[in-house]
């Protein structure tokens, strides 16, 4: 399979888990006399899908590439970042090739080029496999954008956590970290719709329903927050690390203080 079929295929998934995701919402409360349930359905899906097609444009692909050079030494060693900058060195050229291809297709987004993202839950025909990237680059960047979360650059970061989810957006983390630079940034509402996927991605770890829980707050929506903490407090109980578990027990009980 070519890349570009990787790319289609990917695309038609995630099209695929967004229309199962909205389906499987209660969206009653926002049915009006002058809009109907389905009507609301085709709103929420194309919230959606502006959310996750529309935030990230592949331009940021190339500013996350330059901040690696840059920074990635803070965080990992000189072998490891060495191995890293070789690895994307030889993938960065079919980041743009796909790049001057979309323009080509879609001569309106040139300047602004929207980015794609996949679901393609096969290791053998996902867009990381398409661009040669290892898992082991996967965690070390992961770690960079972390990196700069701490630093509370989150421009940064977000360039960082929107090309990890364009490489592996079947990973629960990579959604919560974009869902985090979002929350940090004051936009709530677009680190929700994050966060719902990244808890669908992974349905064990609680991380997505917690954040979500301090959006909700910040919203003050009291009761989907106690939503969110008792999915966050089922899946905390049913971690296997007690130093895991113990961690994210506190941050739920800090949350329910502000109930």
């Amino acid at each position: 399979m070519q890349n570009n079929d990787f790319l289609i295929q990917a695309k038609e998934d995630l099209k695929q888990e967004i229309n199962s995701f909205v389906e499987n919402q209660d969206y009653h409360h926002l049915v009006t006399p002058l809009k109907s349930l389905d009507a609301v359905k085709v709103d929420q899906r194309k919230s959606l899908e502006d959310a996750v097609y529309n935030n990230f444009a592949v331009t940021a692909i190339e500013k996350a590439l330059g901040l690696i050079q840059r920074d990635l030494s803070q965080v990992a060693s000189p072998d490891e970042t060495a191995r890293v900058m070789k690895e994307l060195q030889n993938s960065d050229q079919v980041f743009f090739d796909f790049a001057e291809k979309y323009v080509e297709k879609n001569p309106q987004y040139e300047g602004s080029l929207q980015e794609e993202f996949s679901l393609d839950k096969d290791p053998e025909g996902s867009v990381q496999e398409a661009f040669g990237i290892s898992n082991e680059t996967l965690i070390t960047l992961y770690q960079l954008g972390s990196y700069y979360l701490e630093l509370e650059r989150i421009e940064d970061a977000k360039n960082i956590m929107g090309m990890l989810l364009y490489l592996a957006s079947d990973v629960s983390n990579f959604w919560a970290g974009v869902g985090v630079c979002f929350q940090k940034s004051g936009d709530m509402q677009s680190a929700l719709e994050y966060f719902r996927m990244g808890s669908m991605m992974n349905e064990e770890l609680p991380a997505c329903a917690l954040y979500a829980a301090e959006c909700h707050l910040f919203l003050h929506d009291k009761e989907n927050a106690k939503e969110q903490l008792i999915i966050a407090e089922r899946r905390i109980e049913s971690l296997s690390q007690e130093e895991e578990k113990k961690s994210w027990l506190a941050k739920l009980n800090n949350i329910k203080k502000q109930l």
